[in-house]
């Protein structure tokens, strides 16, 4: 949703309680690496706004409409990895994902997640390049 508004997410930060509330903190920038202006910024909090509001959005046709306006990824070589860590922690499974960034990514991961009907507890992302 903050990709439809016209922002990047460069690092998010989210946690889950045990009674169910959900804390997220986004790190956003514009696509040329500056910070959000103001009008972007209330679009982004408006489209944030109805997702919270449960309205069922198809998002991924979306997104993918819709490509990075500028590509930096270009500069990385990252090959897709997945790795299961059950030593991490005493009480998770710590998952962590290496991919090259694009549209829909993390709308990918956490549906694919949700579909195998596991509950992210927290997670923390952050985007290179």
């Amino acid at each position: 949703m903050i990709h439809l508004a016209g922002a990047n997410i460069i690092d998010a930060r989210i946690h889950a309680t045990r009674s169910g509330w959900a804390v997220d903190n986004f790190l956003i920038q514009d696509p040329h690496g500056a910070a959000v202006p103001r009008s972007g910024a209330a679009r982004a909090d408006r489209t944030l706004d109805r997702g919270c509001a449960r309205h069922r959005i198809a998002l991924e046709p979306r997104l993918v409409q819709r490509p990075l306006p500028h590509h930096r990824s270009k500069a990385f070589d990252v090959d897709p990895r997945v790795l299961f860590d059950n030593k991490a922690s005493n009480r998770f499974t710590v998952i962590e994902v290496n991919a090259r960034d694009r549209s829909a990514l993390l709308n990918r991961l956490a549906r694919t997640l949700f579909e195998e009907g596991l509950v992210v507890h927290s997670a923390h992302i952050t985007a290179y390049g």
